[in-house]
């Protein structure tokens, strides 16, 4: 297996994480803590999910960004196809969003949780919901473009 094919996996696996644990957080925990928790236990839980969450999307981040960058010098960064560009382009707002998230929302929302202001908590859960839907789509578009790029 060549150094190149070491990187392409690495960031491919970077991604699934990432990806996947929106679509886990979003379509699985969450519904599941709505239909069993009451505020005071589902907004503690969602805090301390999203938190961990959050600490291994920085290390998807930076994976991603080290091995892309790489490939790209490697490729040779003139001969880019224009999905790469697309990728690129994405990737950033995708990085955007979730810094955006984990500065404002998530740590608002982590001070209303210790307030125990449950409805505060709640709407700035929403809008973390909100923000990892977007970063979802995003990131199901950059596979797509992806993938079909290749044909």
């Amino acid at each position: 297996m060549t150094l190149y094919k070491v990187f392409l996996l690495v960031h491919l696996i970077a991604i699934v994480v990432w990806v996947g644990g929106m679509f886990f957080a979003l379509f699985c925990l969450r519904p599941a803590a709505i239909a069993v928790l009451p505020p005071a236990q589902r907004i503690p839980l969602m805090h301390a999910a999203l938190g961990r969450f959050f600490k291994i999307v920085v290390v998807a981040i930076l994976l991603v960004l080290a091995t892309g960058v790489t490939m790209a010098i490697v490729s040779g960064t003139k001969s880019m196809p224009v999905t790469w560009l697309w990728m690129i382009g994405l990737g950033a707002a995708m990085m955007t969003i979730f810094f955006h998230i984990r500065a404002a929302p998530f740590a608002r929302m982590g001070k209303c949780a210790d307030a125990q202001d449950w409805p505060a908590a709640a709407r700035h859960l929403e809008q973390i919901r909100l923000g990892v839907m977007l970063n979802l789509a995003i990131g199901l578009s950059i596979i797509a473009v992806m993938k079909l790029g290749q044909f």
